[in-house]
């Protein structure tokens, strides 16, 4: 009886031990995707929501990214500094969005 008892303990422990890593497995896939895309969660979160409201600042951020590339000397500039002037440019596009919506 007891080692029944025993048995079926141990069954659920190894049930338990099995359920818990698969969980923490799932967890870490979440956190490394977090931290994978930190930028663009941050991002989405300051640019307006409607693609109405994205438009007419995409083709104003376009203007300035084309503008800050010619006065950055150098061949490879595009690839260089294209992600951080993408960055800086939608940080820009999420903060005009934010002011112009206060405004009206």
């Amino acid at each position: 009886m007891e080692t029944t008892q025993l048995s079926r303990l141990k069954a659920e422990q190894r049930r338990v031990k099995a359920e818990y890593i698969k969980q923490e497995i799932v967890l870490d896939q979440k956190f490394d995707h977090i931290t994978n895309n930190a930028g663009s969660i941050i991002l989405s979160s300051i640019l307006p929501k409607s693609v109405s409201q994205n438009d007419p600042l995409n083709k104003v951020m376009d203007k300035v990214s084309s503008f800050v590339l010619k006065m950055i000397p150098g061949d490879d500039k595009e690839q260089k500094y294209g992600p951080i002037i993408k960055s800086v440019q939608l940080i820009g596009a999420g903060l005009l969005a934010r002011y112009l919506k206060k405004l009206f």
